[in-house]
C-alpha cells in the first residue's frame, strides 16, 4: 500500500484546480439551496375548504402567506378556467400570516397563483 504525500491532498498540491473547482461548485450549490431557487415556491399555504360546513363542495380557497416577507398576489386561476373565480379584490397584499379567501363557482382541483415574486401551481384531490 502506497502512502499519499500530505501536500498532494491539499489546495497546494497538483490537483489544486480540482479542489478550487469543487469548492466553488459546493458553495454555489449551497447558496442555491439556501435561497430556495425561486422555482415556483411562493411560501404560501393553500387550503381548499367548503362554503357550507355541511357540504363537501370544495369551492373555497384559503391562501396564507407563510413566508418571511410580504408579497402581492396578482392573479388566481382555478382549474385553468377564468370563469371559476372572479376575484375583484386582486391585487391582494399579504403580510406575513395574512390570509386571502377566494370563492369559486367550481370545485377547486388545481389553482395557479401569480404573485410579484413568481408563480406556483397547487393541486388538490378530486
Amino acid at each position: 500500500m502506497r502512502s499519499q504525500d500530505p501536500i498532494a491532498l491539499t489546495f497546494k498540491g497538483p490537483h489544486k484546480k480540482w479542489w478550487y473547482g469543487g469548492s466553488a461548485a459546493v458553495v454555489l450549490f449551497g447558496l442555491l439551496v439556501a435561497h430556495g431557487g425561486d422555482n415556483g415556491n411562493l411560501s404560501l399555504e393553500v387550503k381548499r375548504g367548503n362554503m357550507i360546513d355541511a357540504a363537501d363542495d370544495g369551492k373555497l380557497l384559503a391562501i396564507t402567506n407563510i413566508g418571511v416577507r410580504p408579497l402581492t398576489i396578482t392573479k388566481v386561476v382555478i382549474n385553468g378556467r377564468p370563469d371559476c373565480a372572479n376575484d375583484t379584490r386582486l391585487p391582494a397584499q399579504l403580510d406575513i400570516g395574512d390570509r386571502h379567501l377566494v370563492f369559486s363557482i367550481c370545485r377547486v382541483v388545481r389553482v395557479e397563483i401569480d404573485a410579484d415574486e413568481g408563480s406556483a401551481t397547487y393541486g388538490f384531490g378530486g
